[in-house]
């Protein structure tokens, strides 16, 4: 009885009581629908997405059924496509690994290299699988870019084109070697027609100093006498 009279004197009457309940009723109701509308949406968007794996949507959903506010609906939605994008790329080097492995690059690398790159691809194909696990975010940006590496470090090269440059190569050294040979040579020419010319020379001049000191050699004798 109390609580009818503390009614009528705080809303007039125990209608306008019902009113307000019933608005307010309607409101948490309407709030509630809301977020389930938002959520059902949610939903539908991370199936839709097409570089996830089954894991990885499950957990988005499952995140999506206990968010409480619709904002978190909106960022578990928000953090399913960041993923997506990131698996689009893991997806794309997965793709792109028979062309990797028909190079010479990769053929005529060594052990180590070709392993890390198969081992690494290996765990790529595994996870863009639709039966892959769950992994996050981060996990995949990290195999992205350890991928990327071991696929840029394959270092193995034509054998022929090796063979080819290296002829090159002999074949330059040699023509140089052969071009100094007769330039050596043909200076050498003029040198030794020099060293003649001079020991020709200097023989005369031998000889005709010797001339003339025989001559003073037989004044003087002749003088002694």
């Amino acid at each position: 009885m109390q609580d009818v009279i503390d009614t009528l004197n705080k809303y007039g009457s125990v209608s306008a009581y019902d009113d307000l309940e019933k608005a307010a009723e309607n409101e948490q109701t309407s709030g509630s629908g809301e977020l389930d509308n938002a959520k059902t949406d949610a939903k539908a968007a991370i199936n839709k997405l097409e570089n996830l794996n089954d894991a990885q949507k499950a957990g988005f959903i499952a995140d999506v059924d206990a968010a409480s506010l619709q904002q978190l609906v909106e960022q578990a939605v928000a953090n399913a496509k960041a993923l997506d994008s990131e698996m689009a790329k893991l997806r794309q080097e997965v793709e792109s690994s028979n062309q990797v492995k028909d190079t010479t690059k990769y053929a005529n690398s060594s052990d180590t290299l070709k392993k890390n790159y198969d081992d690494l691809l290996a765990v790529a194909t595994a996870l863009v699988s639709k039966n892959g696990i769950d992994a996050n975010l981060a996990t995949v940006q990290q195999l992205v870019s350890e991928l990327k590496a071991a696929r840029l470090a394959l270092n193995g090269v034509d054998s022929k084109v090796e063979t080819n440059n290296n002829t090159d190569v002999n074949k330059a050294k040699d023509s140089l070697s052969n071009k100094a040979t007769a330039s050596l040579k043909t200076t050498s020419l003029p040198q030794t027609d020099e060293t003649e010319e001079n020991t020709s020379l200097v023989g005369a001049m031998l000889a005709t100093i010797g001339g003339v000191l025989g001559l003073g050699l037989t004044r003087r004798k002749k003088e002694d006498k």
